[in-house]
């Protein structure tokens, strides 16, 4: 199993996203992090079913989160 790590821009964004959430609703919150946890867990089990992007990142987006 692989390591997942983040850089310092998307773990901002990732804690900003959840009080965006639980701002709104501790539901919509859980449910997002638990789809992030998801993505990560299969991510570090199979990198190699994702999409790579520039610079040979890793992209997945969540089907009822999209991005902005």
């Amino acid at each position: 199993m692989y390591e997942v790590t983040f850089r310092e821009r998307a773990s901002r964004e990732y804690l900003d996203s959840i009080i965006w959430y639980k701002e709104r609703s501790l539901y919509a919150a859980e449910y997002f992090i638990a789809a992030i946890n998801k993505t990560l867990e299969l991510l570090a089990s199979n990198p190699t079913t994702f999409k790579k992007t520039i610079n040979n990142f890793t992209k997945q987006e969540l089907k009822y989160f999209p991005s902005v």
